[in-house]
């Protein structure tokens, strides 16, 4: 542990950090311990706020529990495939003149932040994937507080469902989705030039991206003695390792490493992707991405053996997200089962106005989101009342349609879902990174639910 530093006077940003940081840590439960006690809740607000039999809400859980397992298996292939992605040496080549542009602690967390920032506005997927790496990179050459560095990487999520990958954008843009409500009451889509590349939301999203490398420069903990720092030489070699090729010494070890199989088998790749998008146009869905991110990761790493070989060490990391996805699987199909997402949806329905409805939806999606941190999941929970009521009090459809998206990645500052991936790249802990994301959170609100309430 580092020396402590004479006492320094601290900033009421860096109090604010350093208490929430303290909150979570003593309180905040196992990441798996959180996801059973919401599924306690939600069966709880059911039972006072809707009318369905306590055996009947056990077998929706139940059902909800398997529900989820494409997307529970998709989420686990993009952490796997993107990790292995990132361990190419061609990628980690960038990732490591990246982090060596960081020499202080002051650049290594606005460095982490800009990363997650413009890699999730790019796509969440990838956003996610850079997030743990450049946070594992930097600390390799900075000495800091490691939970505070993964948090700054973190908080870059802040603007995934404002970006170019936004689960409801996209949803509303799909002629016949099956969550398409707006299209479902006003028989028009939505297109993106509306959404995601509105003026509105892309001014909101460049002032997130500017503030958060500020925010937690500020927030830098002066306070040395505190701090967590990680064993530069331990993750030095725990990398090495992971690089290593193992060879027998037998005729068929050559196959093994033969490039000619990757060639092939991403040439066959090539040929599908571009005859499909050449025939049917440009998608980039959950399958897509995965295949994308499978052959561009083969080819990168050229020798099958080396890829599969960062296969495994990225396999380590999938377990806590196996476990927990059935669980909120179970809370979305309760909910949905149940009506209880209406119900609390309308609960802020019943305060709108034409000018408030959007902002009031933002705040509903925060609220839901805790229990359903799954953006088409979501949508198709919140959706069905955000659209309708809108429709009904003539209110602005893409600002209510990006209200519940904008909720949606405020809330995940807090919501440890989706930071399960970035811990097990980064080899941190959910209690000592979570708190940090209090003021990302809060930032969230006020910016987004500010021009929520200023557009018009």
């Amino acid at each position: 542990m580092a020396t402590p530093m004479p006492t320094q006077k601290r900033g009421v940003l860096e109090r604010f950090g350093d208490s929430s940081a303290r909150i979570i840590r003593l309180y905040m439960p196992d990441a798996y311990i959180l996801a059973v006690l919401l599924t306690f809740v939600t069966f709880i607000l059911a039972l006072i706020f809707t009318k369905t039999p306590f055996v009947t809400m056990t077998a929706d859980w139940f059902t909800g529990l398997w529900a989820i397992l494409e997307f529970s298996f998709q989420m686990i292939l993009i952490l796997l495939t993107g990790y292995a992605l990132a361990q190419a040496p061609s990628v980690q080549r960038f990732i490591r003149w990246l982090a060596s542009l960081a020499k202080t602690q002051a650049q290594a967390v606005v460095l982490a932040a800009l990363v997650g920032a413009l890699g999730s506005f790019i796509n969440w997927a990838l956003g996610l994937i850079l997030m743990g790496m450049i946070a594992r990179e930097i600390a390799k050459r900075v000495e800091i507080h490691f939970p505070y560095l993964v948090a700054a990487a973190y908080s870059g999520f802040l603007v995934w469902a404002s970006g170019i990958a936004s689960s409801v954008a996209i949803i509303s843009a799909t002629p016949g989705n099956s969550v398409n409500f707006v299209q479902l009451y006003t028989h028009h889509i939505l297109p993106e030039s509306q959404t995601v590349f509105a003026w509105w939301n892309l001014l909101a999203s460049l002032i997130i991206i500017v503030m958060l490398p500020i925010l937690f420069r500020v927030m830098l903990p002066k306070d040395r003695s505190k701090w967590l720092i990680v064993d530069r030489e331990a993750l030095r070699k725990a990398d090495d390792a992971a690089k290593q090729i193992p060879l027998d010494d037998v005729p068929v070890s050559k196959l093994d490493n033969s490039w000619v199989l990757t060639v092939l088998i991403v040439g066959i790749g090539l040929v599908y992707l571009i005859s499909t998008w050449s025939t049917k146009g440009f998608v980039l869905d959950f399958d897509t991405l995965i295949f994308l991110f499978l052959i561009v990761g083969m080819l990168l790493h050229w020798r099958p053996m080396s890829y599969l070989n960062s296969f495994y060490g990225a396999a380590r990391t999938a377990g806590p997200l196996a476990l927990q996805y059935p669980f909120y699987g179970g809370m979305m199909t309760l909910m949905i089962s149940t009506g209880l997402a209406s119900v609390m949806a309308g609960w802020f329905v019943a305060i709108s106005s034409t000018h408030t409805l959007p902002f009031w939806q933002f705040i509903a999606s925060v609220v839901i989101n805790l229990f359903i941190p799954s953006g088409g999941g979501h949508w198709a929970v919140q959706g069905s009342v955000a659209t309708l009521s809108a429709v009904k009090l003539h209110a602005s459809m893409p600002l209510t349609t990006m209200g519940v998206a904008w909720g949606e990645q405020v809330m995940e500052m807090l919501q440890p879902f989706w930071m399960l991936p970035v811990l097990a790249i980064a080899g941190a802990k959910v209690r000592d990174v979570l708190g940090y994301g209090a003021a990302a959170f809060v930032l969230g609100l006020v910016v987004y639910g500010g021009m929520l309430l200023i557009v018009h």
